[in-house]
């Protein structure tokens, strides 16, 4: 069981990596909905050149066994990041837009969107816990988003239903500005 004291310790622990960014505490333990069997939702922002042994090491210190990290792209019980999902989630798109599939693109294409406005708010110094309001609050970032919250929003209220409607939304999407790796 993590309390609250240890959660802390542990997030002191990953900042130490070299290339941690920031670290956010998510799902109930940050609602305060949690129970005392509840998991721990962490989510660690890094930079590309972050040291992804010296990651698994700290896990591992910490759960007393096997952390392996899987690599950028990969997928496991400690996954590396969550930049790389966008662009699967978005290929998910695509193949349910052929069929067409509007509830499925319309899901993959909203979650790839608040991972990249969630990167904006990373790249801003600003840690968000949820996704109200996460896509809306990137024009107010104090950075430059090249426009990401309007055209995000622009082509998610208007995906389409046939094929080729879908297709050119999930293109449109693609194509959307992202924060640059590493700041």
């Amino acid at each position: 069981m993590l309390d609250d004291d240890r959660i802390r310790r542990f997030a002191a622990e990953l900042c130490a990596v070299d290339g941690v960014r920031a670290i956010a505490l998510g799902g109930s333990r940050a609602q305060g909905t949690h129970l005392p069997d509840s998991d721990v939702d962490l989510g660690v922002y890094v930079d590309a050149t972050v040291d992804l042994k010296d990651l698994e090491g700290v896990a591992r210190r910490w759960t007393g066994g096997d952390a392996s990290l899987s690599p950028r792209g990969g997928w496991g019980p400690w996954v590396d990041s969550g930049a790389w999902l966008v662009d699967f989630l978005l290929d998910g798109a695509k193949k349910g837009a052929k069929r067409p599939d509007v509830p499925y693109v319309a899901l993959c294409a909203a979650t790839a969107m608040m991972l990249v406005a969630h990167g904006w708010h990373a790249a801003a110094g600003r840690w968000v816990t949820n996704e109200k309001g996460v896509i809306p609050n990137v024009a107010g970032l104090p950075i430059d988003t090249a426009g990401f919250s309007s055209a995000a929003a622009s082509v998610l209220g208007a995906l389409g239903t046939t094929t080729d409607e879908l297709l050119t939304s999930v293109a449109t999407l693609r194509a959307l500005p992202r924060p640059a790796a590493g700041g």
